[in-house]
């Protein structure tokens, strides 16, 4: 389910049998191959001489681009199915249990954690990839809000219901901000700011 990314001539991309591995962009050969056991649901990133990515067994991985050595595996506890935002040294995942760890990009320390009560009925349980704007978060979740957290902390700077009906209301997409507007989408619904 991931799609691969591409830096330096080599493909770097997760296979379905457990397997985050490392191609030559040109020629196809393999470079190396390491087991990670899970599945990958979204793309990796390169980070300095990282890939960074996460799997369904609810573990973020931080690889060695050039030989695939573990600079840090972290459980965060959830599967992680959207793609990590990089921004001033933090990683930032969106979990499939509607929490947002913000992680240390070198250590993998985990730096602050925001969770959000959803109930399961009401919800595709899927997540969306988060975006930096300015020295602010925004995330969609599956209750039909889009949310502003801090990058610092973490902490709740506003939050906007966008979705209107009483199911599915998932903010799945990720937003996008074009000059002072913001535009995001849930529910057949489309909200500009």
């Amino acid at each position: 389910f991931n799609s691969p990314i591409i830096h330096q001539k080599k493909v770097y991309v997760g296979h379905n049998k457990g397997f985050f591995q490392s191609y030559d962009l040109l020629s196809g050969r393999k470079l190396w191959s390491k087991f990670d056991g899970g599945h990958y649901y979204s793309s990796p990133i390169i980070v300095d001489d990282s890939v960074v990515y996460g799997t369904s067994e609810g573990r973020v991985y931080s690889r060695n681009i050039h030989d695939g050595k573990l600079n840090y595996e972290i459980v965060v506890g959830d599967p992680v199915e959207s793609s990590p935002v990089h921004h001033n040294g933090r990683l930032f995942f969106h979990l499939r249990n509607h929490q947002v760890f913000c992680l240390d990009v070198k250590t993998g320390k985990t730096l602050w954690s925001y969770k959000k009560s959803i109930a399961n009925s009401t919800t595709l349980q899927t997540s969306s990839t988060t975006v930096v704007h300015g020295n602010y978060l925004l995330v969609g979740f599956a209750d039909g809000t889009l949310s502003s957290l801090r990058i610092e902390t973490g902490e709740l700077r506003w939050e906007q219901t966008i979705g209107a009906g009483s199911k599915f209301n998932d903010v799945d997409t990720s937003p996008i901000v074009v000059g002072e507007n913001l535009f995001v989408y849930a529910d057949g619904q489309q909200l500009i700011n």
